[in-house]
Protein backbone atom coordinates (compact mmCIF):
# COMPACT_ATOMS: atom_id res chain seq x y z
CA UNK A 1 0.00 0.00 0.00
CA UNK A 2 3.31 2.45 0.26
CA UNK A 3 3.86 1.95 -3.20
CA UNK A 4 0.41 2.57 -4.30
CA UNK A 5 0.17 5.94 -1.98
CA UNK A 6 3.44 6.96 -3.10
CA UNK A 7 2.12 6.49 -6.89
CA UNK A 8 -1.08 8.71 -6.09
CA UNK A 9 1.48 11.71 -4.28
CA UNK A 10 3.05 11.66 -7.87
CA UNK A 11 0.08 11.37 -9.89
CA UNK A 12 -1.95 14.08 -8.24
CA UNK A 13 1.69 16.76 -8.51
CA UNK A 14 1.25 16.06 -12.14
CA UNK A 15 -2.22 15.35 -12.67
CA UNK A 16 -3.30 19.07 -12.41
CA UNK A 17 -0.77 20.17 -14.80
CA UNK A 18 -1.74 17.59 -17.50
CA UNK A 19 -5.06 18.32 -17.73
CA UNK A 20 -4.38 21.99 -17.80
CA UNK A 21 -1.96 21.77 -20.59
CA UNK A 22 -3.82 19.11 -22.29
CA UNK A 23 -7.17 19.00 -21.22
CA UNK A 24 -9.25 17.97 -18.15
CA UNK A 25 -11.55 15.72 -19.96
CA UNK A 26 -9.08 13.84 -21.89
CA UNK A 27 -6.73 12.96 -18.61
CA UNK A 28 -10.08 12.78 -16.96
CA UNK A 29 -10.88 9.79 -19.49
CA UNK A 30 -7.29 8.65 -19.95
CA UNK A 31 -6.77 8.37 -15.88
CA UNK A 32 -9.89 5.88 -15.76
CA UNK A 33 -8.24 4.09 -18.63
CA UNK A 34 -4.86 3.41 -16.83
CA UNK A 35 -7.11 2.54 -13.48
CA UNK A 36 -8.46 -0.13 -15.14
CA UNK A 37 -5.66 -1.35 -16.77
CA UNK A 38 -3.98 -1.57 -13.21
CA UNK A 39 -6.96 -3.52 -11.80
CA UNK A 40 -6.47 -5.88 -14.52
CA UNK A 41 -3.06 -6.28 -14.07
CA UNK A 42 -3.46 -6.81 -10.24
CA UNK A 43 -6.34 -9.40 -10.82
CA UNK A 44 -4.26 -11.08 -12.94
CA UNK A 45 -1.05 -10.74 -10.90
CA UNK A 46 1.06 -14.09 -10.09
CA UNK A 47 4.13 -12.36 -8.38
CA UNK A 48 5.03 -9.44 -6.71
CA UNK A 49 6.08 -7.87 -10.16
CA UNK A 50 2.42 -7.94 -11.55
CA UNK A 51 1.43 -6.77 -7.66
CA UNK A 52 3.80 -3.44 -7.76
CA UNK A 53 2.90 -2.63 -11.64
CA UNK A 54 -0.71 -3.05 -10.70
CA UNK A 55 -0.46 -0.67 -7.51
CA UNK A 56 1.98 1.93 -9.08
CA UNK A 57 -0.31 2.34 -12.36
CA UNK A 58 -3.91 2.38 -10.07
CA UNK A 59 -2.25 4.76 -7.56
CA UNK A 60 -0.69 7.36 -10.58
CA UNK A 61 -4.44 6.86 -12.22
CA UNK A 62 -5.88 8.03 -8.87
CA UNK A 63 -3.75 10.23 -8.14
CA UNK A 64 -4.22 12.40 -11.44
CA UNK A 65 -7.57 11.68 -11.62
CA UNK A 66 -8.93 13.52 -8.14
CA UNK A 67 -7.75 17.37 -9.41
CA UNK A 68 -8.34 16.71 -12.51
CA UNK A 69 -12.40 15.21 -11.74
CA UNK A 70 -12.62 17.94 -9.30
CA UNK A 71 -11.33 20.98 -11.22
CA UNK A 72 -14.01 19.30 -14.12
CA UNK A 73 -16.85 19.12 -11.90
CA UNK A 74 -16.42 22.81 -10.66
CA UNK A 75 -16.45 23.62 -14.42
CA UNK A 76 -19.36 21.99 -15.70
CA UNK A 77 -21.44 22.37 -12.33
CA UNK A 78 -23.99 25.16 -12.98
CA UNK A 79 -23.54 29.00 -11.40
CA UNK A 80 -24.34 28.67 -7.63
CA UNK A 81 -23.81 24.87 -7.14
CA UNK A 82 -20.41 24.62 -7.42
CA UNK A 83 -19.44 23.87 -4.01
CA UNK A 84 -22.26 21.78 -3.64
CA UNK A 85 -21.64 19.96 -6.49
CA UNK A 86 -17.58 19.40 -5.53
CA UNK A 87 -18.25 18.67 -2.25
CA UNK A 88 -20.92 16.00 -3.32
CA UNK A 89 -17.65 14.31 -5.21
CA UNK A 90 -16.02 14.12 -2.56
CA UNK A 91 -18.82 12.28 -0.69
CA UNK A 92 -18.95 10.08 -3.85
CA UNK A 93 -15.25 8.87 -3.45
CA UNK A 94 -15.88 8.38 0.22
CA UNK A 95 -18.87 6.44 -0.47
CA UNK A 96 -17.23 4.21 -2.84
CA UNK A 97 -14.30 3.55 -0.47
CA UNK A 98 -17.27 2.25 2.30
CA UNK A 99 -18.32 0.07 -0.64
CA UNK A 100 -15.47 -1.86 -1.50
CA UNK A 101 -14.85 -2.34 1.89
CA UNK A 102 -17.79 -3.91 2.87
CA UNK A 103 -17.71 -5.68 -0.01
CA UNK A 104 -14.29 -7.25 0.19
CA UNK A 105 -15.34 -8.16 4.35
CA UNK A 106 -18.40 -10.08 2.39
CA UNK A 107 -16.04 -11.54 0.15
CA UNK A 108 -13.76 -12.50 2.94
CA UNK A 109 -16.18 -14.18 4.99
CA UNK A 110 -17.73 -16.30 2.06
CA UNK A 111 -14.19 -17.00 0.81
CA UNK A 112 -13.73 -18.28 4.59
CA UNK A 113 -16.66 -20.06 5.17
CA UNK A 114 -16.10 -21.94 1.74
CA UNK A 115 -12.64 -22.63 2.37
CA UNK A 116 -13.39 -23.92 5.88
CA UNK A 117 -16.42 -26.19 4.25
CA UNK A 118 -13.56 -27.66 1.69
CA UNK A 119 -11.60 -31.03 2.55
CA UNK A 120 -8.33 -31.36 1.96
CA UNK A 121 -8.53 -32.84 -1.80
CA UNK A 122 -10.80 -29.53 -2.87
CA UNK A 123 -7.09 -27.97 -3.29
CA UNK A 124 -5.18 -30.45 -5.01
Amino acid sequence: MGLQTLAFAVGALFGGRLGDRFGRRKIFTLSLGLYAAGVFVLMAADGPALLYTGAVATGLAIGADLPVSLALVNEEAPAGRKGTMVVFSGMLWLAGIVVVLMLSSFWERRARSVAGSCSPTCWS
